[in-house]
């Protein structure tokens, strides 16, 4: 029955808006365009902070915390690396980046607000949004991310020391983040076919 409760709550199409992914726009953007010079890197955080303007307006104006959390990170590297010329905080940026994600996957979870809700609160009824089996579920899936922020963290670490793995690091890292979307759409669907299954 709890399953069942759960998938009901989850909906047919919870977490596969393309909500989560435009979320991690910017940071795509960011290793695409940052080269070995402070000025690609300039320009790989202009890029980033307006894309995350631009197409995670709606998320900022919902408060969802991956959108503020690109904004302000981003503009704050912008502004101490082009404006303030600390430089030195250039290697570090995924370091920070994903400690500060993992940190907040981890947080929303121990305050009871998993972030995946602000995602999945839009595929359901408002009267849903606080069934103790629905939060739980996003519990789980918030989880899952802070794991997945965690290991890019440790890679990005890994990186820092190791110049001929960088590249190969960092496509992992994006690799990473697209199998936490995957896993938002697939998990769902595999609730779903455990109740069909059930059921049956």
């Amino acid at each position: 029955m709890i399953v069942a409760d759960a998938l009901i709550l989850i909906g047919p199409d919870t977490m596969k808006s393309v909500g989560i992914l435009i979320g991690f726009l910017p940071i795509i953007l960011y290793g695409i365009l940052s080269g070995p010079t402070t000025e690609s890197v300039e320009i790989a955080l202009v890029t980033a902070l307006a894309a995350g303007i631009a197409f995670g307006f709606s998320d900022l104006r919902n408060g969802f915390l991956i959108a503020w959390i690109n904004l302000v990170f981003f503009l704050i590297a912008l502004v101490l690396i082009a404006f303030l010329g600390m430089t030195a905080l250039i290697p570090f940026l995924w370091v920070l980046l994903y400690a500060t994600f993992t940190v907040m996957a981890f947080a929303s979870v121990m305050v009871r607000s998993p972030f995946t809700l602000q995602y999945a609160r839009k595929m359901v009824e408002p009267a849903l949004w606080d069934n103790p089996v629905f939060i739980g579920v996003n519990n789980f899936m918030t989880g899952v991310w802070g794991c997945l922020f965690g290991i890019n963290f440790v890679l990005s670490l890994i990186s820092l020391n190791t110049t001929s793995l960088r590249a190969p690091l960092q496509f992992t890292t994006y690799m990473v983040l697209f199998g936490g979307v995957a896993f938002s759409v697939l998990y769902p669907a595999y609730l779903r076919k455990k109740r069909t299954a059930h059921a049956g």
